[in-house]
C-alpha cells in the first residue's frame, strides 16, 4: 500500500515539490525528461533549484536561490514566464531564455547571449507553490544559428557570384577585340563575345560548337594547330599573326590557356594587327603607323625587341628634336629616353616580363639637350609573325612645379626621391633625402606624443626653439606661431 504524501509538511524544496506532485498524479512527469527544475513561490521568487551538473550553465542556475525569476530572463521571455506562472498545468511547453550574466556557458571564447530552456509548469498541491520542469535547448538553439549562418553565407556567396558573373558578361561583350571560349580537348568554340560575332560574320549559336582550326584560312591552318599544341603543352600564352575567314587580313591571335571545371580551356583574343591598317614607308622597310597615330599629340614609337626603333610620329620627333623619322630608325630609344642605363632597362624588362608597362614617370632628352617630363606606356604587339613593342609618350611638364628647377623640389617619399637619380646632382640628392629623413622622424615623433610639441622635441634630443624651427622649415606649422608651451 502506497503511503500518501501528507498535505500538512512543509514544501520548502523541488525534493518535496516533487513529491508531493506526484503522490498527487504520478502520469505528470512519467515522460518528462527535465535538465532543469525550479521552485518558485507565486510571487516568482525561486525558493530552490536543481540542475543537470553536466549542462555548462550548471554554476549560473544555482546562483538564481532566492532571486526574482523574471530578472534572469530576456525581454521578450518575460511574458511567456508570466504565462507559466499564471497558467499552472497547461500541457502547452514554452521556451524561456536566459541571460547569462556570469561567466561560463559553453566553454567558447564568446558564448551565446542568452540560455534557451523549454519549461511546463505545475501547480504543487495543497502548496502555494509551482514548479517548472525544464529541457535544455542549448545545442537545438546552437544548430539553429549553425543553420542560420550557413544560410547567410550561402546567399552572400551566391550575390558574390551573381555579381562577378555580371562584371564578366560587361568586360566580355564590351571588350574591343574579338574573344571566343574554346575547349582545349576538342577545340571547339564554347563561347563567343559580340566582337567575335561580327567579325566572323556569324551568329553566337552558328559558332559555338566549331572548332576554330575552321575559323582559320587553310594555308595558316597549320600554324594556328601548331600554337595550339605548344599552348596545351607549355601552358603559356602563345601568339602568333594568321589569317582568318571570311575575309583575308592578318590578325593578331593570342592563345591563353587555363582551367575551368577541372578541364582545360584557352581564351583566343583575335584583334586586327597594325599592318593591315597601316601605310607602308617606301624603301625603308620599316613599321607602318596609321594615318591616326601618325597625327596624335602623344609620341607614339614601334621598337624591335632590343629597343631600336622601327617606327617614330611627328608628336616624337618635335619631342625629339628630330626632322625626319629617318634619324630615329635604327637607333635605341634609350638615346632620348629616361635615365642612361636605368629607365629604359626597366622598360624592357617589364614588357618581356608582363607584357605591357603602365604610367611610367620618366624624362625624355632632345638632341640639343632640352629635357621635359614624360609619362610612358608599352605594350606588346604581334604583326607579321614578328614581335614589337609600342611606346606611347606623353608630355607632362604642364604637371610638374616649375618654380626654381628640379633642384629645389623637396620629395616627400623615397619614391620621390629616386625619380630624381640621374636628373639632380649627388650633393643635393643626399641634402634633400636628409631632408626627407627629417621631416619623417619629426612626423613619428608628434605622431607618439599626440601632437605634443614639448615632448616630441624631448624625444628627439632638440631644444624647443630648434623644434619650432624645423617644423616652420618643413611647413608644418604656420610661420607666425609662437613658440609656446603645449
Amino acid at each position: 500500500m502506497t503511503t500518501r504524501y501528507d498535505p500538512v509538511a512543509p514544501i520548502d524544496s523541488v525534493e518535496d515539490a516533487v513529491k508531493a506532485l506526484c503522490e498527487a498524479d504520478s502520469s505528470i512527469l512519467a515522460g518528462a525528461l527535465s535538465d532543469v527544475v525550479i521552485l518558485v513561490d507565486r510571487q516568482g521568487l525561486v525558493q530552490d533549484i536543481a540542475v543537470t551538473k553536466s549542462l555548462p550553465d550548471y554554476a549560473l542556475a544555482e546562483s538564481w536561490r532566492g532571486a526574482a525569476l523574471l530578472d534572469k530572463v530576456t525581454v521578450e521571455s518575460t511574458s511567456k514566464l508570466n504565462d507559466l506562472l499564471a497558467k499552472p498545468g497547461s500541457e502547452r511547453a514554452r521556451q524561456v531564455n536566459h541571460n547569462r550574466r556570469a561567466p561560463g556557458g559553453n566553454g567558447a571564447a564568446h558564448p551565446p547571449p542568452s540560455w534557451p530552456v523549454s519549461y511546463i509548469s505545475f501547480a504543487v498541491p495543497d502548496s502555494d507553490k509551482i514548479l517548472l520542469v525544464g529541457q535544455d535547448l542549448s545545442a537545438a538553439s546552437e544548430l539553429q544559428q549553425q543553420l542560420l549562418r550557413l544560410q547567410s553565407s550561402k546567399e552572400q556567396d551566391y550575390a558574390r557570384l551573381r555579381g562577378m558573373e555580371s562584371r564578366y558578361r560587361v568586360i566580355f561583350e564590351t571588350g574591343a577585340d574579338a574573344i571566343l571560349i574554346v575547349d582545349a580537348a576538342s577545340l571547339r568554340v564554347a563561347e563567343v563575345n559580340g566582337q567575335a560575332a561580327k567579325l566572323f560574320k556569324g551568329t553566337h549559336k552558328k559558332l559555338i560548337g566549331r572548332t576554330i582550326v575552321d575559323l582559320a584560312v587553310t594555308d595558316d591552318a597549320g600554324k594556328l594547330v601548331d600554337k595550339v599544341s605548344a599552348a596545351r603543352a607549355t601552358g603559356t600564352q602563345q601568339n602568333l599573326s594568321m589569317r582568318l575567314r571570311p575575309g583575308d587580313i592578318d590578325h593578331a591571335v593570342s592563345i591563353s590557356p587555363f582551367r575551368e571545371d577541372d578541364k582545360s580551356v584557352f581564351l583566343v583574343r583575335v584583334a586586327p594587327s597594325l599592318t593591315s591598317n597601316a601605310h607602308n614607308h617606301a624603301g625603308n622597310g620599316s613599321y607602318a603607323l596609321p594615318q591616326l597615330i601618325e597625327r596624335a599629340p602623344d609620341a607614339f614609337i614601334v621598337t624591335d625587341l632590343n629597343g631600336n626603333v622601327v617606327s617614330a610620329n611627328q608628336a616624337f620627333l618635335a619631342m625629339a628634336d628630330l626632322t625626319t623619322p629617318e634619324q630615329a630608325i635604327g637607333h635605341s630609344l634609350e638615346q632620348w629616353l629616361g635615365r642612361p642605363g636605368i629607365d629604359f632597362d626597366l622598360l624592357l624588362n617589364q614588357l618581356r616580363s608582363q607584357g605591357q608597362v603602365r604610367l611610367y614617370a620618366t624624362s625624355l632628352r632632345g638632341n640639343y639637350g632640352s629635357m621635359v617630363d614624360v609619362e610612358v606606356a608599352a605594350g606588346t604587339e604581334m604583326a607579321s609573325g614578328n614581335t614589337h613593342y609600342a611606346f606611347m609618350i606623353r608630355d607632362v611638364q604642364s604637371r610638374v612645379p616649375d618654380e626654381h628647377g628640379l633642384t629645389n623640389l623637396l620629395p616627400h617619399s623615397s619614391g620621390q626621391l629616386t625619380e630624381l637619380i640621374g636628373r639632380v646632382p649627388l650633393k643635393e640628392l643626399v641634402r634633400q633625402a636628409t631632408d626627407v629623413i627629417e621631416r619623417l622622424c619629426i612626423e613619428s615623433a608628434l605622431e607618439l606624443t599626440e601632437e605634443n610639441r614639448a615632448s616630441a622635441a624631448e624625444i628627439l634630443g632638440l631644444s624647443r626653439q630648434g623644434f619650432y624651427m624645423k617644423l616652420r622649415r618643413y611647413g608644418m606649422i604656420d610661420s607666425s606661431a609662437k613658440d609656446l608651451g603645449d
